[in-house]
């Protein structure tokens, strides 16, 4: 496979773990009454947040794994069951919306846990085992420039689909969340097994 399939294919569970159409709306919500020098600021402050949390995680997440005894199995199952938490979580409790707006609003919640939180870093752990770090932080950059894209147009995307479509969008991506869960946690249990049958 090349460089650019190898890419592509890393990128789709980032977006499915980013949820763009869950950032939209959080966006949206916080962006209301603000001016344009604000919304540029906290989509910029969001964007370079998510950015650096990923970037940083990916260079210093096998360390602190290897400082704490943990393996790909063990993370893979983890990070798996954190994933179906949180897909259920959004699909049953709702709205992940939060309308207080301050300084450091582009920072938390947008830029992390929204952006790059457990899900995005749970993905990137599995990709960086899969398809190495160059192409994992490869598909992060990309998939972050789609979701800035995305967040920048944010008015534009609602005008077109609406916040209920936006919702259930969102909803859908929290489905498959779910199931890229699931696949860890298979893919995890197979390896505990595939090492005790040796």
């Amino acid at each position: 496979m090349g460089f650019l399939a190898s890419v592509a294919m890393a990128m789709v569970p980032l977006l499915i773990a980013i949820d763009p159409a869950a950032s939209i709306t959080v966006l949206l919500s916080l962006e209301e009454g603000a001016d344009i020098g604000t919304r540029h600021r906290i989509l910029r402050d969001a964007v370079f947040t998510a950015l650096a949390v990923g970037i940083g995680f990916l260079f210093l997440g096998e360390a602190v794994f290897r400082l704490l005894g943990i393996d790909k199995a063990d993370f893979q199952i983890g990070g798996g069951l954190i994933l179906v938490v949180l897909s259920l979580a959004d699909l049953v409790a709702g709205d992940r919306a939060r309308r207080r707006r301050d300084e450091f609003v582009g920072v938390v919640p947008m830029g992390t846990p929204l952006i790059v939180g457990p899900a995005v870093l749970t993905a990137l752990t599995v990709l960086q085992h899969e398809y190495g770090t160059v192409i994992t932080m490869t598909s992060l950059v990309a998939a972050l420039v789609l979701t800035a894209v995305g967040l920048a147009l944010a008015d534009r995307v609602q005008s077109v689909i609406g916040t209920a479509g936006l919702k259930a969008v969102s909803k859908i991506i929290s489905i498959l969340l779910a199931g890229f869960g699931v696949h860890l946690v298979r893919l995890g249990v197979m390896e505990i097994l595939a090492h005790a049958a040796r």
